[in-house]
């Protein structure tokens, strides 16, 4: 009896090993990754001086270079353009250094800039560069915006005229001008006019669906308010 069962089991197995071996897995499809030509890289530099106990001057940087083998020396443009920003912020550090050294007295400080990416990738970069500065004795930190939208095929800052047409600047204007009326207590004045004096060529960012307007404090709103931004379809201007 014994015997009769061992070799039904073997008879089972073989059946389900039989099966097993014929089972068709299918095949899943590897999903698809897009390369982008542009590549970001973070150009990092930190620095601290103490000049008394609790007392210091510092400095953290991390920017948004960029490469793009396929766009030669047009990167050098771009990415000389952040050595600039880098430089400005390095040279507020050391100045804040000296003062803290001298006889004048020392004022803790402290300078951060950071950076969002909008766009990088087809020769183009759309980024945001946030400096916030701190200092001792001040009433409120300060933080100033720079936007850089860059054409690596063309080696070229982009103006937002050259992104919308300067016929289409009022058309932007005035659709801030309606964002802005849905908070009037914001601004200063949410008049058709309120935007008139306000130069809006570099003030801007991109990405497939929206023209990101950034207006520094104090320009358009209280500086309670800081900067305000502004998000436009690209499908409402004509």
């Amino acid at each position: 009896m014994k015997r009769i069962i061992f070799l039904a089991s073997l008879l089972i197995l073989a059946v389900l090993f039989c099966s097993c071996k014929n089972t068709t897995v299918p095949e899943v499809p590897a999903e698809s990754v897009e390369v982008s030509d542009v590549t970001v890289k973070d150009e990092i530099f930190s620095e601290k001086t103490e000049f008394d106990v609790g007392v210091c001057a510092e400095v953290y940087i991390t920017a948004p270079k960029v490469e793009a083998p396929d766009y030669g020396d047009n990167v050098k443009g771009y990415n000389q353009m952040i050595d600039t920003i880098i430089g400005t912020v390095k040279s507020e550090y050391e100045h804040d250094v000296a003062i803290g050294q001298s006889a004048e007295g020392a004022a803790a400080t402290s300078r951060m800039l950071t950076y969002e990416v909008f766009t990088a990738k087809d020769g183009y970069i759309s980024v945001m560069i946030k400096v916030d500065t701190s200092i001792a004795g001040a009433v409120n930190p300060t933080s100033v915006y720079k936007c850089i939208s860059y054409d690596l095929k063309a080696g070229k800052l982009l103006s937002l005229q050259d992104v919308v047409g300067e016929d289409k600047i009022t058309q932007v204007k005035a659709n801030i001008i309606e964002q802005m009326k849905q908070h009037p207590e914001k601004f200063y004045s949410v008049e058709d006019n309120a935007l008139d004096d306000v130069d809006l060529s570099y003030s801007f960012l991109e990405d497939e669906e929206y023209i990101t307007v950034v207006i520094d404090q104090y320009v358009i709103a209280p500086r309670s308010y800081g900067a305000q931004i502004f998000e436009i379809l690209k499908t409402s201007i004509g």
